[in-house]
């Protein structure tokens, strides 16, 4: 493996066990918990932007809350099929790798490295990215400025999200 890794950290509740939880919302410090959990899972399967990195890996950057990047992994390999992606949670110095014909693993970055800085591996060339650029035409068409509700937006798409999405910069 890449001189990058250190070993797995220790995997967070299953997610039937938190659906359960989230489920019990309320009943519990844990349902609430759960239920912020779950809600943050849901999130990220949606706001995600995957950019190709050099290695032809796609690669998306998050710092979520709670630690369930290892959630991610079933979602994203039924998206990608037998495309590699890795998923960076920048707030953990974690990533979540999924190489060919490989399942998603996850790993600690070594030597307090961060995504992006002096990593050539995990390094996106948001330049050479021409997809990023459509995604924000595509926001831009469809967008209707009359109807600009700012705050239902944050509802919806909370503030600390927006530093990940090519559409929002």
């Amino acid at each position: 493996m890449d001189e990058l890794f250190d070993t797995e950290p220790d995997p967070p509740p299953a997610l039937e066990k938190l659906k359960l939880r989230a489920y019990l919302r309320g009943s519990s410090k844990k349902g609430d918990r759960a239920y912020k959990m779950w809600k943050e899972f849901d999130r990220l399967r949606g706001f995600l932007r995957f950019s190709p990195d050099r290695r032809g890996r796609y690669l998306a950057r998050c710092a979520p809350d709670y630690f369930i990047l290892p959630l991610l992994g079933d979602h994203f390999l039924l998206r990608f099929g037998s495309l590699p992606w890795a998923i960076v949670d920048e707030k953990r110095n974690l990533v979540l790798l999924r190489d060919r014909g490989k399942k998603p693993a996850l790993y600690r970055l070594r030597h307090g490295r961060t995504a992006g800085l002096d990593t050539p591996a995990f390094t996106a060339e948001e330049s050479a990215d021409p997809w990023e650029e459509l995604w924000r035409e595509y926001h831009r068409s469809i967008n209707n400025t009359d109807r600009t509700n700012p705050e239902l937006q944050r509802q919806f798409m909370p503030k600390r999200y927006w530093k990940y999405l090519p559409e929002m910069k």
